[in-house]
């Protein structure tokens, strides 16, 4: 499954905005526009399908003040969040949440699913007036799920959020299962071996020095990363990874995703610790990485360097870019890659090209529903 496009509506700085996604999409814009507001959206999607209540989603956020934009006024205060999806079998579906408080309480008010224009869930319905309690539940909890909507649920459960902090990584626990070196561990032998050769041969490229991977267990059964390290002696040493510099710690963490996954990566600013020559290359080096994956993941990437959008292979379809506003920012997409390198390179300085731009296009408009397409099944 991989994802359309994505619809905000009063969500943090985004008053209304809409997002086309391809095989990767490189957003962009002065600190503060809301790159990561854009994927704090998603993952926000992803805790209520993992199960968690939507009081807890929205207070490890903050709070609804905190989420809520600023410029929402009544009667349309709630906030809107909606998925476009499209599965292997090249059927359609779209999500749409609406939530916000109902009194003092917060709960979910509108929750939509259809698949190929057929109206599959329809909320708040006659169970959730019985119990006012499962309002505050996604349907695509595990303890609400129906088996029509499992393959929808399963992949929203999937989303990655990748931004790395080196300093966690070389201090994890190895309790959890979603830590890196764990990760690494339960991967088969050969497929650990030709994943950890990929990496260093692209890492290779990026950091001087930097040889080949290995992953081995002490003597007291933790398992430990290290890199073959070039100097002037005769014999190659290893050097443990918590002694590697931090941008090539994120490196690999990002790569290693990319190999692993085959659903959206959320990758947030992938060029932080690296040298600008590096940079320019990045972009080409992950490309490189997600065709020798089994199944390419979608990568939705943020940034604000303007050398990863000089890569020629990038086009301007892939590149979205955010323009702070007071009303909410608003979203160019597909705009001459000169324009958006000029934006970023003048500190996010508006020139009359790109005013008049913006003037003539429309900002995406939040789809809004308010019958069903169909019948439901």
């Amino acid at each position: 499954m991989k994802i359309k496009s994505i619809y905000l509506r009063n969500w943090r700085c985004f008053s209304s905005a809409g997002f086309p996604v391809k095989s990767r999409l490189i957003i962009t814009g002065p600190c503060g526009s809301g790159k990561t507001s854009l994927l704090e959206a998603i993952c926000f999607l992803r805790d209520l399908a993992r199960g968690q209540s939507l009081e807890e989603v929205v207070d490890r956020r903050g709070g609804l003040s905190h989420l809520r934009n600023l410029e929402a006024r009544y009667p349309e205060t709630d906030i809107i969040l909606m998925l476009y999806l499209r599965d292997r079998e090249r059927r359609d579906w779209i999500y749409r949440l609406k939530f916000g408080e109902e009194g003092s309480t917060l709960i979910i008010k509108e929750e939509l699913i259809w698949k190929n224009s057929t109206l599959l869930m329809r909320r708040p319905d006659k169970e959730d007036k019985k119990n006012p309690i499962r309002k505050k539940e996604s349907c695509l909890s595990p303890r609400l799920i129906p088996a029509s909507l499992e393959l929808l649920a399963s992949f929203m459960r999937t989303f990655h959020y990748e931004n790395p902090s080196p300093e966690l990584l070389r201090n994890q626990d190895l309790i959890k299962p979603q830590d890196l070196l764990i990760r690494i561990a339960q991967t088969p032998d050969r497929l650990r071996k030709i994943r950890l050769s990929r990496i260093s041969e692209v890492i290779k490229r990026l950091i001087e020095g930097f040889g080949q991977l290995k992953v081995e267990r002490d003597f007291f059964g933790r398992w430990h990363l290290s890199v073959s390290c070039q100097h002037w002696r005769p014999r190659v040493s290893w050097q443990s990874w918590d002694q590697w510099p931090d941008g090539a710690i994120r490196l690999f963490s990002i790569f290693w995703s990319i190999l692993e996954k085959d659903t959206p990566i959320l990758i947030e600013e992938p060029e932080i610790g690296l040298h600008p020559e590096a940079v320019s290359n990045l972009p080409r080096l992950m490309r490189e990485l997600t065709k020798r994956s089994h199944r390419p993941p979608q990568l939705i990437i943020t940034t604000h360097h303007p050398s990863i959008i000089k890569d020629r292979l990038i086009k301007p379809a892939e590149i979205v870019l955010l323009i702070p506003d007071k009303p909410g920012t608003k979203v160019a997409v597909g705009w001459p890659k000169d324009l958006v390198i000029n934006f970023l390179e003048n500190k996010a300085t508006l020139t009359e090209e790109m005013k008049a731009r913006l003037k003539a296009e429309e900002q995406p408009c939040l789809p809004l529903f308010s019958e069903p397409m169909s019948r439901r099944k």
